[in-house]
């Protein structure tokens, strides 16, 4: 099993990227986010991965995050969703605004996702409900964000503070009832961090 590979970005393609690692150039399948996080490494990259068998040949995936590993693996085993819908649903949605229309109930939300149709919805939502709910108190310690309180968290923790203090940073910013903008969020975060 290649748990993570730990390299240097030789290629970033559509939805893949190629890490050299040891000599060995090692082709990951990626998400759009895990892209977009690539894209601005400076260095190494590191990535978490799953190695998946196909019936012509093997095929690895790879995460930023190891959360996102995680929930990868939950949606493949779901009966109908293999590696290449997984990979789909994390491209089209954060971890967090997934767990949220699942344990929501949301199949309106999960059908926005492409090869995802109304009985793979509910599908989804019946087998992951309790799985995504457990998890999602577990990595966050609290509520599942929205994906504007998703990208405000992972920007403070980008800065280095704890999942923790970013965590309570963002739900402290966020007021009832008022609509920020993200970078408005980001910056009320950011004061209230170092309150």
């Amino acid at each position: 099993m290649i748990d993570t590979i730990t390299g240097e970005l030789v290629e970033l393609g559509e939805g893949y990227a190629v890490v050299e690692a040891n000599g060995i150039g090692y082709r990951v399948f990626i998400t759009k986010a895990a892209r977009a996080d690539l894209a601005q490494a400076d260095g190494p990259v590191r990535l978490f991965t799953q190695l998946q068998w196909r019936e012509d040949g093997l095929e690895l995936y790879g995460f930023v995050r190891a959360e996102e590993r995680e929930i990868f693996r939950l949606l493949l085993g779901v009966a109908g969703v293999g590696p290449r819908l997984a990979l789909q649903v994390l491209s089209a949605m954060a971890p967090a605004q997934f767990c949220r229309a699942v344990i929501n109930k949301q199949a309106e939300e999960l059908q926005r996702i492409k090869g995802v149709g109304r009985k793979t919805a509910d599908r989804l939502i019946l087998e992951l409900r309790d799985k995504l709910a457990k998890f999602a108190l577990a990595e966050e310690g609290g509520p599942v964000f929205s994906e504007r309180e998703e990208l405000a968290f992972r920007a403070l923790r980008s800065l280095g503070f704890t999942a923790t203090e970013a965590r309570r940073a963002v739900e402290r910013a966020q007021v009832a009832g008022e609509d920020l903008s993200t970078e408005e969020l980001i910056k009320r975060a950011l004061e209230l961090v170092r309150t």
